[in-house]
């Protein structure tokens, strides 16, 4: 007998392969801007809840074992990299699968994706356990209480057993986003946010130690994160369930290959934009790294946002050209182009005067922004959001390794040319070399990519695997 659960997937299923491209582009639109609300709402409300556990925190640990905490749970932040990218490339393969409305075919990638970042995980936490009775915490940290001292090994244990868990588990998020459903996502983030504050109360209440609070900040959104997971693949999703007989070498093969140009993307972004710091402090000095961060932190929260409201672009543009809906992905991309320009320009042209008398509020008059750096910094917030628009298209249609080559190339150009300006003109310089190398090796060959292949989409040439397709 047929179950009746299997005559309502099908019924759904006919449904979303007859629905036309009207109701499907209002459908993707709706997830966008849905997903892009959610992830600003999760980031603030994820940034209320540290601003509600700094205080606490520093008040039950002291200085040193504060210091301690702020350290270890900004080192999971680092530590995402230990997925290799795979979570990355299963989001273009979810896409793609929901594209073709092929179950089997999503079910096979989170299953190899599953089974893949398992292992990893094992790695990782063999390799930690190896290595960490040979190292010193106490002296690796600089600290010298003796209740530091103490704590610092066992809270660095508990945050590699949480890191261990969260590696499988990051691809449940991912698998949401991959079926336009960040929204989700979000939703989860925030849950997560609470119930770890809630765990750092308990601590509080309980005069616990550094471990409890390491394991609080990071472990939190892990059991949001697990009941998350079994929503997804008990109620919404059981399809997607991994399974071992699953697993298999051609798929295994690619995500690791998307994957692998993910993480050097990543490696390189990250490598390019967090040593900015780290060269002012080398060629100015560290006193003069403030002149930089802080003017810098007021014009990340506009990154951050323009990030987020294009995000969501990445998996609706995998789906709408495995369907071969092209018309929707070019309407897509020209108004997110011309949305990121609405919303980056005028905020910057805004900041830009008011941000000597923001920052007066915010640190005194210690920090004396020039107009030279301030301009440097929204120059380099334009540029960044035209630049991510450009990548979600070129996300979503797998063209991931051209993307990690100009990553990688820009890197270089960006510490040398930051080293040289900051040299010349002082702390702007070190703006201004991202600058440069993010306009010549990202913005503009990203652009002329993204014409050709809109050209080759527009006389039904499918969608090339690699730049040399392109070219």
């Amino acid at each position: 007998m047929t179950s009746p659960v299997r005559h309502v997937g099908a019924l759904r299923g006919i449904r979303a392969r007859g629905a036309g491209p009207s109701a499907r582009s209002h459908d993707r639109y709706r997830r966008i801007a849905l997903s892009a609300v959610s992830a600003i709402g999760a980031r603030l409300f994820g940034a209320v809840a540290v601003l509600v556990s700094v205080p606490l925190v520093l008040d039950e640990l002291g200085a040193e074992r504060f210091g301690l905490w702020i350290t270890m749970t900004s080192l999971v932040l680092i530590l995402s990299f230990t997925d290799l990218g795979l979570g990355n490339g299963l989001i273009n393969a979810i896409a793609r699968a929901n594209g073709r409305d092929d179950r089997e075919a999503a079910r096979a990638c989170v299953s190899n994706a599953f089974f893949l970042l398992t292992a990893v995980a094992i790695l990782v936490l063999v390799g930690f356990v190896v290595v960490a009775p040979h190292i010193s915490w106490a002296s690796l940290f600089n600290v010298s209480s003796p209740a530091a001292a103490r704590d610092a090994g066992p809270a660095m244990y508990a945050l590699f057993a949480c890191l261990a868990v969260g590696i499988p588990l990051g691809i449940v998020q991912r698998v949401q986003i991959g079926y336009q459903e960040g929204f989700r996502a979000s939703g989860w983030s925030a849950a997560g946010s609470v119930i770890a504050l809630a765990l750092i109360v308990v601590g509080v209440h309980l005069n616990a130690g550094l471990t409890w609070f390491v394991a609080a900040a990071v472990g939190g959104p892990l059991v949001a994160a697990g009941v998350n997971a079994v929503v997804l693949f008990g109620r919404r999703r059981p399809w997607l369930l991994p399974r071992l007989h699953d697993f298999h070498l051609a798929t295994c093969r690619y995500l690791l290959r998307i994957g692998a140009a993910f993480f050097v993307l990543q490696a390189a972004a990250a490598i390019a934009y967090q040593s900015d710091a780290l060269i002012v402090s080398r060629v100015l000095g560290a006193g003069e790294v403030p002149q930089y961060a802080v003017p810098m932190r007021l014009f990340v929260v506009l990154q951050v946002a323009l990030a987020l409201m294009v995000g969501p672009l990445w998996p609706a543009y995998g789906e709408s050209l495995a369907r071969g809906d092209i018309a929707w992905v070019e309407r897509a991309l020209r108004r997110s182009l011309t949305l990121s320009l609405a919303v980056s320009v005028p905020a910057c042209a805004l900041l830009v005067p008011i941000a000597p008398w923001l920052i007066r509020i915010w640190v005194g008059d210690s920090v004396q922004p020039s107009l030279l750096l301030l301009l440097g910094l929204a120059t380099w917030t334009v540029v960044a959001g035209f630049s991510s628009g450009l990548a979600m298209f070129l996300n979503g249609a797998s063209l991931v390794g051209v993307q990690a080559a100009l990553a990688a190339l820009m890197a270089v150009a960006n510490l040398v040319l930051s080293v040289v300006l900051t040299r010349a003109v002082g702390v702007s310089g070190v703006v201004w070399g991202s600058v440069i190398a993010q306009v010549a090796f990202v913005l503009l060959p990203l652009a002329l990519v993204a014409s050709r292949l809109l050209e080759r989409l527009r006389r039904g040439v499918p969608v090339p695997a690699t730049f040399a397709e392109v070219s």
